[in-house]
């Protein structure tokens, strides 16, 4: 639990988020590929965030045209726990991925 609080701890993270559930999804994990977690997860709503903006032409302006305020745009880039189920599967495949590269055999 603890190497997931540390990777967190400067993280904006969603009411829904569950570190507990994390520990248990991380299980056997090593520190690297928890830090990549949590950052590919942190990163998610980054992207989406300027994904949307990009797709309606919207940067950063509400429905009367004037800027949206910080704390709204800090609420849209929280990370919530979808971010890290789908970065734990992004890593599980990376991980798979490697391992079944190296475990090849050489012809």
């Amino acid at each position: 639990m603890e190497i997931i609080r540390i990777h967190t701890k400067k993280k904006s993270l969603d009411g829904d988020v569950d570190l507990g559930k994390l520990v248990d999804l991380t299980e056997g994990w090593n520190g690297a590929d928890i830090g990549n977690m949590v950052n590919t997860g942190a990163l998610s709503p980054i992207r989406e965030h300027i994904s949307a903006d990009s797709k309606f032409g919207q940067h950063n302006k509400n429905s009367s045209g004037t800027s949206e305020n910080s704390e709204h745009i800090k609420n849209k880039l929280r990370v919530s726990m979808r971010h890290f189920q789908s970065a734990i599967e992004k890593v599980n495949r990376k991980s798979k991925a490697s391992t079944s590269t190296s475990s090849s055999p050489v012809n």
